[in-house]
């Protein structure tokens, strides 16, 4: 390379550095770039000539640089004013933006609420809109994602089908629709592709709820077991749910709640789910195997075991209760803090061998109790008898504190004991120091085992 070509492309890239950093140099932009936009930088200057007695024209690029993107725009001219190479050259130069598409597409996303399933949302309308200067071709338009059947392109926009052109300047509208086939969460992506040249794709996230569908069902639970009952014994109740609907009724959502320290439930009918306090069938119907027309029931038992003793329960009711279909009807058995409990426990043992059968009870509070009467009744009988011939005198009475008691009663001799005998049923009656009796069950002889526990007091009510 000769020594004055040297000299020119030296002078040039000087003369590019003055020219960038001057505070008088001035750079004209053309559309779409606007005053304010990033700064335009010259890049790649050449020379066209070697000879010191013309004007170099020297060639490049433009870069349009932010903190993103650097975009090239077009090549742009410098000339020199002078060949004198002992001054400095003033140079121009122009850059100006290459003719290209600019897709812009609104809203950028989208959520359609809550929408009950099987039903269609209001259409939302997408807006692609072409801020080039040339012609947008639009190539694709689908859906994509994790739920993309759950929502759809209608097909009403002005856009049309693909390949489709938005001139410059001009939008157009694609209109989609949520229509969710289940309850739960929904989402999925608008993909839109185009021939633009630094977004070539679009993705517009797209979600919606889909809620259950209402139905008209009425809910009534009931007890199976005679109150009052002890510490683990068992508890089981009938739940029975009507359709009241014109149509048929094929799916139906159910949950049981109760106070799992006072009531454990641990199975029921139609294999539902169960999760600490909770019992729940996503669809008691489909597991059944059954269809309910209009006013048809089904019913199902909830089996249970007694918890703690109800007289530790806080003031406020502990409640079993069904909740048909996400709440369209609930019923419930409430469980509560009984007020005047005197009997804190009781127990029934027999002795199979002997026939003797030993009675004992442990009161919680004799301030109202004087005295204490048992009584037994054979199986099929309607009458009581009364077993004791003078009343048993409480040893606290008129106290807040508790007292023991046992009592025995022989029923059959031992030899005819275990295949002779008709089941017995005792119940204690309490003496209250206002006159009035009342009546406590004891239980009976046809368990084989004994009876004894904390007494499970009261057991429940509507």
């Amino acid at each position: 390379m000769n020594t004055n070509f040297q000299r020119r492309i030296g002078l040039v890239l000087t003369l590019i550095c003055a020219l960038v950093w001057s505070s008088g140099w001035q750079m004209a932009q053309a559309a779409p770039y606007a005053p304010g936009d990033p700064v335009v930088n010259i890049f790649l200057v050449s020379s066209d000539s070697d000879d010191t007695d013309e004007n170099d024209n020297a060639g490049g690029h433009c870069i349009l640089e932010d903190a993103t993107d650097a975009t090239t725009l077009n090549t742009f001219s410098l000339t020199s004013d002078s060949n004198d190479t002992d001054e400095a050259d003033n140079m121009s130069g122009v850059c100006i933006a290459a003719a290209a598409p600019e897709i812009d597409v609104t809203p950028t996303s989208h959520n359609y609420g809550q929408v009950q399933e099987n039903t269609t949302s209001p259409v939302q309308a997408i807006t692609i809109e072409n801020l080039g200067s040339v012609d947008l071709t639009v190539s694709g338009i689908a859906l994509s994602g994790t739920d993309p059947g759950q929502f759809t392109i209608s097909g009403g926009g002005t856009c049309g089908t693909t390949p489709m052109t938005i001139s410059a300047g001009n939008s157009c509208t694609v209109e989609v629709t949520f229509d969710p086939t289940s309850s739960g969460a929904k989402t999925a992506t608008l993909e839109l592709d185009s021939d633009d040249p630094d977004e070539g794709t679009v993705n517009l996230p797209l979600s919606g709820e889909g809620t259950a569908t209402p139905v008209n069902v009425a809910v009534d639970v009931q007890t199976n077991t005679i109150s009052p009952a002890r510490q683990t014994d068992p508890i089981s109740f009938t739940v029975t749910i009507t359709n009241l609907d014109n149509n048929p009724l094929s799916s139906l959502p159910v949950d049981v709640v109760f106070p799992d320290a006072y009531l454990d439930c641990t199975t029921a009918d139609h294999s539902p789910t169960v999760m600490d306090n909770q019992m729940t069938w996503p669809n008691l119907l489909g597991t059944a195997g059954v269809i309910l027309s209009q006013n048809d029931p089904i019913s199902f038992q909830v089996n249970c075991t007694a918890g703690l003793d109800t007289t530790l329960l806080p003031s406020q009711q502990a409640t079993l209760r069904a909740i048909a279909a996400n709440g369209s009807d609930v019923d419930g058995i409430s469980i509560f803090a009984p007020t005047n409990v005197f009997i804190a426990k009781r127990g029934l043992d027999v002795d199979r061998t002997t026939g003797q059968v030993l009675i004992t009870w442990q009161t919680a509070d004799e301030s109202q109790i004087a005295a204490f009467n048992v009584y037994r009744k054979w199986a099929g009988d309607k009458d009581w008898i009364l077993l004791n011939s003078n009343a048993i005198v409480a040893e606290r009475s008129g106290q807040a504190t508790n007292g023991n008691y046992t009592f025995s009663d022989q029923l059959i001799e031992g030899a005819v004991m275990a295949s002779a005998y008709r089941d017995a049923h005792y119940r204690l009656g309490l003496l209250m120091v206002d006159g009035s009796e009342q009546f406590l069950d004891l239980g009976s002889t046809d368990r084989t085992s004994a009876q004894s526990g904390a007494i499970y007091l009261p057991l429940m009510t509507k």
